[in-house]
């Protein structure tokens, strides 16, 4: 394991600054990710650090040794890092079979052949590949490609592990269940992980801590999963992390109401009058035929384990969503254009400028 430490980073392309006076630490054995929306430069990033970009400025240690320094021009090459990459297209050789795809950086290392077949067959297992070390790509389903990766990246017990949207071309039943492999995988080796991806549902399920960023490659904030979904900074952060509901509201006398109506959508006692905008979860949307505010039922999506609604009140649009056992012991089925009410049952305020600049 090792720490990973950038100290005011910079990178620029023509005139273009992509990575702007970034710094970070992550810990040792931590599983950290950048979670930001394409062309944030968190790919930029994650390639310094493997060595397959030197910064402009700055510097970057992997544990007390420096790799790269921009004043410097010095970069240390990737096969001297002690780091293992996997990549979103997997990477894997279509000629080599499963066994020479991961035992490859050991045969680079000149590994003494009984303990390159012994630590690959291990690793090949460890991926849940056993019996499949004969095979070649082809032969291979998507996720067992990137298997193989993961595995080729492990066999060298790097200290880093650096992972850069790999299960960007999974099915979602792949995606959910290979993040879970990941993190078992990840305690197992005790490596430090960088994880890059826009996929906030990874980044929730993986993640020690999390670093949000925006289009401009700014940092939001920082922390743990639970911190950044539950206590966001601003409303960029709480859109960012999941679905999410933005209401306008006039808040008079601690009691707030629906912008432009005279619905009363909360009387929480807020300290300040004047605009605000509350937000809140589909699950947080609260579904009656008889209690909260009138809300016409635009349409209807069946998924499974719970029913998505999207809702009209007057002017602004709500998402919905309900437990399908619960729709179905209530009886709160509805059609679209029929009537309902409903009530918040938890709600963020936010400043109504800042929030209207974010979400817009």
């Amino acid at each position: 394991m090792a720490q990973i430490v950038l100290k005011n980073i910079w990178k620029s392309y023509g005139k273009k600054d992509v990575v702007k006076d970034f710094s970070m630490t992550i810990d040792d054995g931590e599983c950290f990710t950048f979670l930001g929306p394409s062309g944030c430069g968190k790919t930029v990033i994650l390639r310094m650090i493997a060595g397959f970009e030197r910064p402009d400025r700055g510097e970057i240690y992997i544990g007390d040794r420096l790799v790269a320094s921009g004043e410097k021009h010095y970069s240390l090459p990737p096969e001297s890092r002690d780091i293992g990459v996997v990549f979103q297209d997997y990477a894997v050789w279509p000629h080599k079979t499963v066994f020479q795809n991961v035992a490859y950086p050991l045969q680079i290392k000149r590994v003494h052949k009984e303990e390159l077949k012994q630590r690959t067959n291990t690793a090949v297992a460890q991926v849940g590949l056993k019996n499949y070390e004969k095979r070649y790509p082809y032969q291979l389903s998507g996720g067992q490609q990137q298997r193989v990766a993961l595995a080729r990246a492990l066999v060298p017990r790097p200290s880093v592990l650096l992972l850069d949207e790999p299960l960007n071309n999974l099915d979602a039943n792949l995606r959910e269940e290979m993040r879970f492999e990941i993190k078992i995988l990840q305690r197992e080796y005790g490596v430090t992980v960088l994880y890059v991806t826009h996929d906030q549902d990874v980044a929730l399920a993986i993640s020690d801590r999390i670093l949000v960023f925006d289009k401009n490659g700014s940092i939001r904030q920082v922390g743990r999963p639970e911190e950044l979904y539950e206590n966001p900074n601003d409303s960029y952060i709480y859109k960012f992390m999941g679905v999410s509901n933005f209401l306008p509201a006039d808040v008079r006398d601690g009691k707030a109401y629906l912008k432009g109506t005279g619905d009363l959508i909360s009387d929480q006692a807020l300290v300040n009058n004047g605009d605000m905008t509350l937000a809140s979860r589909p699950s947080d949307v609260i579904l009656s035929r008889e209690n909260g505010i009138v809300a016409k039922v635009m349409r209807v999506a069946y998924l499974g384990s719970n029913f998505d609604y999207r809702l009209s009140l007057g002017a602004f649009e709500v998402r919905a969503q309900m437990d399908t056992h619960d729709a179905l012991a209530q009886r709160l089925i509805f059609e679209p254009g029929e009537e309902c009410r409903i009530t918040l049952n938890k709600i963020t305020w936010f400043d109504a400028e800042q929030a209207k600049e974010e979400v817009l």
